[in-house]
């Protein structure tokens, strides 16, 4: 068992610069200490207890963590260091892993595997996490010293003619002023600065947590090389490197120099901002209508960071102002944030468009883990309960979701729209970049639930049963509940070195409609402070016990979508419910109609029925004096429907509002108009239709795929055509061309990044082509610089 240890003011004030405190971290003896700067003054000594003083009890979170767990250990270390020894000029000691690490950004993965590592070493004492992580240590630093040079990484980069190159050529040709740089590919390579990103954050994770040998050193090393990449460009240069995604880059340079000192880091923090989209922030404007989300997050978490070691307001500002927009105008009801990756367009008061981007595209999991990073420095500058409350809605609807609590795979997307499968990941052949924040979020579960403020105020910001070891004042607190099953929380003082007055403060959602509050069994005035806070001081003695019972009530949030039939979220308490559709085979896009509940108070004609996982309602089928259309729907806690189609959001409409015509709007909302016209077609149901392809399957979904040529025939007809092909978006780099008897009718593009939808993409026919046959071909070629997207299902259809 390895011995916990309870945090002394060094452990504290290491947290604290961790999560937005300024006021310095904690670090071994030989370390330079930097001065208190404005930043330092502006914030209150607010921060987490470390993950070392917190162990979770029996609850979904730990079972989480535990399935977690055994996913981290089952992955292969040298697998995810293949790419950093072959670039390095060493051989590889396994082959690498499939998916986006066997693409331009392989390497990715490995800066996540150490901070979900190190997180759990440091929540649960896991000794093969910590000997994981100085293995890797090691390896890396083996790496950057056959380079020479500093450099660091597994990424390469493909060049106009298809050939893949080593990523170290990006950044020599670089130096020179050659730059091509595109949203997401920077001189060939898939966005390696945002890749950097992961690796030093790992790496100073594994320094923090693991107290790991080298990993300090090997950040550094890495920081100079790209320090000195960047000193041979002029402003407008490095603005235009910039242009291509970075993540949280500044961060980490922030980070390092609140732990050596060195102020070239600090200077390189401040220079990694691309104003085109960073500056309307730091003025405290909101221009991120149609940006990419997570892009943008990450890096103004970076801005939070470097407002904590320099004292730059603006860059506070630009974090401010992002975060109280994502929270109060993007967010969708589970808390995840954009379409298709990106941010919706926002109204002045509300949500926006928001009710017409409901669909299978939607909440990117990277973007709602870096909001989750933002709201913890936001909450230590000036902390209020509202932050926790979306903390708690993200946490929880979306990240417990987004996660099978039985294969401990992870979606990339999460679906907000009617009947939408989650996607998740498999163990080796995939490796979004929401696996690896997948991978550390389940890995940090108790990381943000004990707080302290100012010395002697022991705060509780999350309701997940837990036990709390504050070594240095001899206390243990333990906190029991089946919270957000019920609302019923009890915090218990079972040792105590000796009688202290403390404060214990209690968050107390803003969506309870009352609460009540008992010391040792005896009642207690529930008075909640401005910040959203109840508050007991006393002197505390071993025993004594705090019981808070939170109302928990059904409640609807409405999405603004025009005319009469608005969607609306249900949720109990903190949890969001949805209609329970049935299990999930593949069925995307959903066909059926869409459910609808008619009444003038949908809540009050939802009944709370008995269900195993404790939450369930019903809305008995539709009648005279309204219900639910087109039959009986049952709702449940989304987050735990990993395996059923959902539909999170219903359609709400009054009983007078309810005719005929709204009905079959309804009804054909999502009917395909194209099945009707089919001619022919080839599916799952015709697996050898395809020759020169090999099988793949998506979402129980079968298809075929190639890396050069595939063809089928099917039959044509006498009228003008049209080609349909089903793809499955999560495709990357897939340039083809799509034929018909060897002429090219198109030319498709897979960039999507897109997992968990399948879409139809369709093509006119030449009338020509046919040449009067009864059957034409239909192919599907690589152009030499991309493989041929991933097909399941093929169709003629009259034009």
């Amino acid at each position: 068992m390895t011995e916990r240890t309870g945090p002394t003011r060094r452990t504290l004030l290491a947290a604290a610069g961790t999560i937005g405190l300024g006021v310095g971290t904690g670090g071994p003896p030989d370390r330079t200490a930097r001065a208190a700067t404005p930043a330092d003054l502006s914030v209150p000594a607010t921060a987490p207890f470390p993950p070392q003083c917190v162990r979770l009890l029996p609850s979904p979170w730990l079972a989480a963590t535990r399935t977690n767990r055994r996913y981290l250990l089952s992955l292969d270390p040298d697998r995810l260091l293949s790419g950093f020894r072959t670039q390095a000029g060493l051989p590889a000691r396994a082959p690498v892993y499939g998916g986006w690490e066997a693409d331009t950004i392989a390497g990715h993965t490995l800066g996540h595997y150490l901070s979900a590592l190190s997180h759990l070493h440091a929540g649960t004492g896991e000794p093969q996490a910590a000997a994981r992580a100085a293995y890797i240590t090691d390896e890396l630093a083996a790496c950057q010293n056959a380079q020479g040079n500093g450099f660091v990484g597994a990424f390469t980069r493909r060049t106009p003619q298809g050939a893949i190159e080593p990523g170290i050529h990006v950044f020599e040709e670089i130096r020179r002023g050659d730059i091509r740089a595109r949203r997401f590919s920077l001189n060939g390579s898939w966005a390696p600065l945002y890749n950097w990103h992961k690796l030093l954050a790992g790496l100073l994770d594994a320094d923090r947590l693991c107290a790991t040998h080298g990993a300090l050193g090997v950040a550094c090393g890495l920081a100079g090389y790209i320090h000195d990449t960047f000193s041979h460009l002029d402003d407008a240069r490095l603005q235009q490197v910039l242009s291509c995604e970075y993540g949280g880059l500044n961060e980490s340079m922030a980070e390092l120099y609140a732990r050596t000192g060195d102020t070239r880091w600090l200077a390189l923090a401040g220079q990694i901002s691309d104003r085109a989209t960073m500056d309307p922030l730091r003025d405290g404007r909101d221009e991120l209508d149609g940006l990419h989300a997570n892009t943008m997050i990450a890096k103004t978490v970076g801005a939070a960071r470097v407002y904590e070691v320099s004292g730059d307001t603006r860059a506070a500002t630009a974090a401010r102002t992002l975060w109280q927009s994502v929270v109060s105008r993007r967010s969708y009801a589970c808390g995840g944030t954009g379409d298709f990756e990106y941010f919706t367009t926002a109204g002045p008061h509300g949500a926006g468009d928001m009710g017409t981007h409901l669909n299978a595209r939607t909440c990117e999991t990277c973007a709602t883990y870096n909001m989750l990073k933002l709201t913890r420095h936001v909450h230590a500058w000036q902390p209020h309960a509202t932050q926790f409350d979306y903390y708690e809605r993200a946490h929880l609807n979306h990240i417990m979701a987004q996660h099978d609590p039985h294969t401990g795979m992870f979606t990339y997307m999460l679906p907000m729209g009617t009947g939408a499968a989650r996607d998740f990941s498999t163990p080796t052949e995939d490796f979004w970049c929401c696996v690896g924040t997948g991978m550390e979020s389940h890995a940090r579960h108790g990381d943000v639930i004990w707080w302290l403020r100012d010395g002697d105020e022991v705060v509780v910001n999350l309701f997940i049963p837990s036990e709390l070891d504050w070594h240095e004042r001899g206390v243990r607190m333990v906190m029991r509940t089946h919270y957000p099953l019920d609302g019923q929380v009890m915090v218990s003082i079972p040792h105590i070195a000796t009688p202290m007055p403390l404060t214990l403060a209690l968050r107390v959602p803003g969506w309870a409609r009352g609460s009540t509050l008992s010391v040792n069994g005896e009642h207690m005035a529930t008075d909640v402070e401005a910040d959203g806070y109840v508050r007991i001081r006393r002197t505390w003695q071993a025993g004594d016990s705090v019981m808070l019972v939170l109302d928990m009530p059904l409640r609807r949030e409405t999405v603004p979508a025009g005319g009469p039939a608005a969607p609306s979220a249900f949720f109990y308490g903190p949890l969001l419910l949805a209609a329970d559709l049935g299990p999930a085979r593949g069925e995307v896009p959903w066909r059926q109609p869409l459910p609808a509940l008619v009444a003038d108070d949908p809540t009050a004609m939802l009944e709370h029925v008995h269900h195993e996982q404790g939450v369930a309602f019903r809305a008995g089928r539709i009648g005279s004096g309204g219900g639910a259309w087109p039959g009986e729907l049952v709702l449940r806690p989304f987050a735990f429907m990993q395996s059923r189609l959902a539909a999170p959001y219903l359609t709400c409409v009054p009983v007078a509002a309810w005719t005929p015509a709204l009905r079959e709007t309804l009804a054909g909302a999502t009917r395909d108009t194209d099945r009707a016209r089919i001619i022919d077609a080839i599916g799952p149901d015709r697996p050898h239709a395809m020759r020169g392809a090999r099988p793949c399957t998506r979402l129980g979904r079968k298809g075929w795929m190639t890396r050069t040529t595939m063809s089928t025939t099917l039959h044509a007809g006498h009228q003008p055509m049209a080609l349909r092909v089903l793809y499955y978006d999560d495709d990357v780099n897939r340039l083809f061309t799509v034929r018909v008897n060897g002429h090219v009718i198109a030319t498709e593009n897979l960039d999507g990044r897109n997992p968990g939808v399948f879409s139809w993409h369709r093509y006119a026919i030449p009338p020509d082509l046919p040449g009067g046959q009864a059957t034409i071909e239909v192919s599907f070629a690589s152009t030499g610089t991309g493989q041929v997207g991933q097909v399941f299902g093929v169709q003629t259809i009259m034009a």
